[in-house]
């Protein structure tokens, strides 16, 4: 029994049915050995079964027909030998064969199958060595009403015990024409085999359909052109097999970014030569160092503009120091004058320089917009805020902090029903819209940090809770500062890599790490929220939400006209 081609093919399964054959073989008839298959064609059985009556498992009455078989080749059905006497008028025993031989062959042509192995059996009584009668119970054995059909028959017949029989008391004449009917069906078997494979060649279009007509074709070794064929349905094997990488590699080149620009790079390499795949090489290698280029002038860019900032606040120090010095006539003038330049016209200023940047940034760039304590020296103020551009719409950039900022529980105390845990409800939202944003933005500044309407946002995991719509605890909220929802975070970060963030030295001093919430749910009811994890990958289920991680704050900022 077996469902599989590389099954019958084991090593320890062949050295079994190897050994039956051979005790077949030895038995002159005796012994049979019945090769039984299911989801699999019986072409792909091994060569050394094609003499063999194979049974199908997956046909309908298959274990009757087996068991129908078993029982013709025990006898177990036939009824007892009743001993009749046999009466011989006049002549040999020979010459009263004549007349059964007749009978049975006639009841061949009337395909009463049964009547005419009777009758053989009546002439083998008289003549134990009658090649005729021998023949004539193959015939009713295979169902054929004239000898010349044995040879029409589906499979070969050589291992029949009536066939074998025949051919040892047969003349020459007979043992030929059954020989020849033998050579027959094994020439009309490969050649459909052949056929078939030839079809399945012509319709192949891909690596495993050529593979497959291959391996038909070496189910038929040295007939016509089979080995030719073989080898070159497996050359179309190859060259569909490169095909699909290169194509795989150019797709990812359309995509125009680094990361896929890497991608087809590997893929080009493992069909080096391969049309112009090795032309596509240097090209993206070209592309990569473009964009490495592209990155390397904003950074500058931005170092630039920070040491601008930096020289510019020195300068406005000095200038403040030597004000200071003018006759004491003046001071309450130079305190006004100070305190309009440093609250209403430098912050002016500095935004108006801030919001031109930000209008000419690229997505993936970063940019300056308010300021937070960042590297734990409190004595020297606050630190400009780098941010990340994540998207432009119309007349407004989104933005989200390039490092961790601060770190906070997502909730300040437990939340066990999953109404209560969701974005609405946290503390951490009220700390963004509150804390966070009076401390990192003035006046100036706030009126560019527009109300922003995040719709309600299940966990693509979906859980059970949030099924029922009646059950969804809040639609929207309306914030100005907010975190990443899953679904934000896997469409402005394309890449784990792209995700990672380090803390600023401030929010490690109060226990950041490197992973950072999101604002989406958990799928569990365990009470959490979703987060970024070191490695960058996405957690779904992050644990309770009065777990202290690292903020991220996101906002949009109105460019204005």
């Amino acid at each position: 029994l077996g469902t599989k081609p590389e099954y019958f093919n084991a090593v320890w399964v062949k050295n079994e049915w190897s050994r039956f054959l051979a005790l077949v073989k030895a038995s002159n008839g005796k012994k049979v050995l019945i090769p039984a298959y299911r989801d699999m064609d019986p072409y792909d059985l091994p060569e050394e079964f094609s003499h063999l009556q194979a049974q199908d498992m997956s046909k309908l009455g298959f274990m009757q027909d087996l068991i129908r078989g078993i029982k013709k080749i025990a006898k177990a059905d036939e009824p007892k030998a009743t001993v009749k006497e046999t009466v011989v008028v006049g002549g040999t025993g020979n010459a009263n064969a004549a007349p059964l031989l007749k009978r049975a062959f006639m009841f061949l042509e009337d395909g009463e199958w049964a009547k005419a192995d009777d009758f053989c059996e009546q002439v083998l009584n008289l003549d134990p060595e009658n090649a005729q009668a021998y023949l004539g119970k193959l015939m009713a054995e295979q169902r054929v009403r004239r000898q010349e059909d044995l040879a029409n028959c589906e499979q070969p017949f050589d291992n029949s015990n009536n066939y074998q029989k025949a051919m040892r008391f047969g003349d020459e004449n007979l043992k030929q024409e059954l020989e020849s009917a033998i050579t027959n069906i094994n020439e009309h078997r490969r050649t459909m085999r052949y056929d078939e494979a030839v079809s399945a060649m012509n319709h192949a279009d891909t690596e495993d359909s050529y593979k497959k007509a291959a391996e038909a074709f070496k189910t038929i070794p040295h007939f016509k052109d089979s080995d030719e064929l073989a080898e070159k349905c497996l050359d179309r094997a190859e060259t569909c097999k490169k095909d699909a990488i290169y194509d795989s590699a150019i797709s990812h080149m359309s995509k125009d970014k680094k990361e896929d620009y890497e991608k087809a790079v590997s893929y080009f390499e493992t069909i080096a030569g391969w049309k112009d795949s090795d032309a596509k090489i240097v090209i993206c290698r070209d592309k990569i160092e473009e964009i490495n280029k592209q990155n390397e002038i904003v950074r500058i860019e931005a170092e630039r503009i920070s040491k601008e900032k930096r020289i510019a606040a020195q300068k406005a120090a000095k200038k403040r120091k030597k004000i200071i010095t003018i006759s004491t006539l003046i001071i309450s003038s130079i305190i006004v004058f100070i305190i309009v330049l440093t609250t209403v016209i430098l912050p002016a200023n500095k935004l108006k320089s801030q919001i031109s940047i930000l209008s000419n940034a690229q997505i993936g760039s970063y940019a300056y917009f308010g300021s937070y304590e960042q590297d734990n020296n409190t004595s020297n103020g606050k630190e400009d805020i780098e941010w990340v551009v994540l998207a432009k719409e119309e007349n407004k950039v989104l933005l989200i902090s390039r490092y961790s900022l601060d770190c906070q529980p997502y909730q300040s105390k437990s939340m066990w029903f999953h109404g209560e845990q969701v974005w609405g409800n946290c503390s951490i939202r009220t700390w963004l819209n509150t804390t966070f944003y009076n401390a990192a933005f003035n006046s100036v500044e706030q009126q560019r940090i527009p109300s922003t309407t995040l719709a309600f946002e299940r966990n693509p995991a979906d859980f059970a809770y949030y099924k029922d719509e009646d059950l969804a605890p809040e639609k929207s909220t309306t914030d100005n500062v907010f975190l990443l929802s899953i679904t934000e975070a896997k469409k402005y970060f394309v890449s784990d890599t792209a995700r990672q963030c380090t803390p600023t030295a401030y929010a490690s001093a109060l226990g950041a790490g490197e992973s950072w919430w999101l604002r989406s749910p958990t799928d569990t009811e365990i009470g959490g929220f979703s987060s970024v994890m070191s490695s960058g990958e996405i957690m779904d289920s992050f644990g309770y939400c009065t777990r202290t991680c690292a903020i991220r704050p996101a906002m949009w900022i109105d460019l204005g006209s």
